[in-house]
């Protein structure tokens, strides 16, 4: 777990390498900067999530994007740190409501439904028949 070389040592460690937190793993690269420890993505762990992702990304965006995806990591867990007791949990914050409405029958006559199924590319009796759907 190899940090940037002259990171200031930090708890009596080498200068440059950390121990891994707890519940981290020594296949994660940390550096120091303003006197706190970050963690940085290497190279594999970027080409998975890219590949995951499938996205084909050239030298340079693996180097731009794993750097940005990096400092959100880091930005996360920042928040992590944040004493949120007695913070209600909350999904949205603007304070808006779906409008909703019921939902209402209205029959069609005759020469509507006729004019519709004039339109349909496929029918099946009176229905207009359509490609299965699956998710």
């Amino acid at each position: 777990m190899l940090i940037n070389p002259g990171s200031p040592a930090k708890g009596g460690q080498a200068a440059g390498v950390y121990p891994p937190r707890a519940g981290e793993d020594d296949r994660l690269k940390y550096f120091a900067r303003n006197d706190k420890l970050y963690m940085e993505l290497k190279r594999e762990q970027i080409e998975h999530i890219a590949k995951l992702a499938r996205l084909e990304l050239t030298e340079e965006e693996l180097e731009k994007y794993g750097s940005q995806l990096s400092d959100i990591l880091n930005y996360i867990d920042q928040l992590r740190e944040v004493d949120v007791a007695g913070v209600e949990p909350t999904a949205q914050v603007t304070g808006l409501e779906n409008v909703l409405r019921i939902d209402e029958i209205k029959d069609w006559d005759g020469e509507e439904v006729d004019l519709a199924l004039k339109d349909a590319p496929e029918l099946e009796g009176r229905q207009i028949k359509v490609k299965r759907v699956i998710e």
